[in-house]
């Protein structure tokens, strides 16, 4: 039994959300985005700082994701989703830019246990 229990947090998953992880949408729409913007930010800790989704880009990615992966936009699953997704677009662009250590200095800035573990070390 761990020391602290944090309870799974599966609000915002939904079919949707799934399918676009499944379909790699979310990795091939980052690695189209930063090919001409691997150096306009110095460190993963920086592009998590400054840089955001904004509506356009999410716009962009869901045309993206309908045109190359065939997904059929489903609207009230997106709006469910939307901070998922956000989250997972930062957090691919981030991937193809440092790799792993990009990816989860940003996906890691929302987790649970992540944040649950800095609370009881502070």
């Amino acid at each position: 039994m761990p020391d602290i229990f944090v309870p799974y947090e599966a609000s915002g998953v939904t079919s949707f959300y799934t399918e676009l992880r499944s379909l790699n949408a979310f990795r091939t729409f980052a690695f189209d985005y930063v090919k001409d913007k691997r150096n306009k930010w110095l460190s993963p800790k920086r592009f998590n700082e400054e840089f955001n989704v904004t509506n356009s880009l999410l716009n962009a990615f869901l045309n993206f994701s309908e045109s190359n992966h065939k997904l059929e936009i489903q609207r009230e699953e997106f709006q469910v989703s939307r901070s998922l997704i956000v989250q997972r677009m930062k957090a691919e662009i981030a991937n193809q830019i440092w790799g792993e250590q990009g990816f989860y200095q940003v996906i890691n800035t929302e987790n649970a246990d992540i944040k649950e573990a800095i609370k009881a070390f502070n």
